[in-house]
């Protein structure tokens, strides 16, 4: 639905795939923002340095499903090609390379050993669990988000709060002044917190934007997904 949604608008749009987004993250640099669909669970290195680095110069970034940036992983050769195989080790210490290059080396989510850099520091929230159908609870109206929607206060989304979820977590390390735009009441089949965020933040001295969903279910809730 984003898709189809960009090109009926007519939108200047560049597809690109994660290989393409890991071997040239520079190139972030030259659009106005990112847009991350889906379950877009994996990054290598190179793909969380290029945001960060893009943020720093003003790109915005928007990500459509829950947990992103949450495993660690890298890409090396295949009979097919270079960085065509993706790896991603949930122990650290079963990669390879795990004793020579110990940076680079996979573990099982960012936030854990070796790269001690959760997730939340460039997303503004952080993955909670999964097995969600729930409504999702406007608790900012006046959000840019929901502009033109018509959606008042406390307004009830049915169904957007659906598969993984994020929450904005006061434990984990954040980017100054996040706001919270939805705060949903959740019952999911495993989780942590209890309650389902929408979040948005600027980054400091003229940086872009950062908006996070927090959900697998807000494309799904645009409209049908065509195969």
């Amino acid at each position: 639905p984003v898709v189809y949604q960009a090109e009926r608008l007519g939108l200047d749009v560049t597809y690109w795939t994660d290989v393409t987004f890991s071997e040239h993250p520079d190139l972030l640099g030259r659009h106005k923002a990112l847009l991350t669909l889906g379950h877009d669970e994996t990054w290598t290195l190179q793909e969380r340095n290029g945001v960060i680095a893009a943020r720093a110069d003003g790109v915005n970034v928007i990500y459509f499903g829950a947990s992103p940036v949450l495993r660690h992983a890298r890409l090396q050769a295949s009979p097919m090609g270079p960085n065509r195989e993706e790896v991603d080790y949930r122990d650290p210490t079963a990669d390879p390379i795990y004793a020579t290059d110990p940076g680079n080396a996979t573990g099982n989510t960012w936030a854990e050993p070796p790269a001690n850099s959760p997730p939340s520091e460039v997303v503004g929230d952080t993955y909670q669990g999964y097995g969600l159908n729930d409504p999702m609870v406007v608790s900012d109206a006046t959000a840019w988000p929901f502009a033109g929607s018509g959606a008042p206060q406390g307004a009830q989304l049915k169904g957007v709060e659906a598969g993984d979820y994020d929450a904005y977590d006061t434990s984990q390390p954040s980017p100054p002044n996040v706001e919270i735009l939805s705060h949903s009441p959740v019952e999911p089949d495993v989780g942590h917190i209890m309650d389902a965020d929408m979040t948005y933040y600027t980054w400091q001295n003229g940086g872009g934007g950062v908006l996070a969903t927090g959900t697998i279910g807000w494309i799904p809730a645009m409209g049908a997904c065509k195969g």
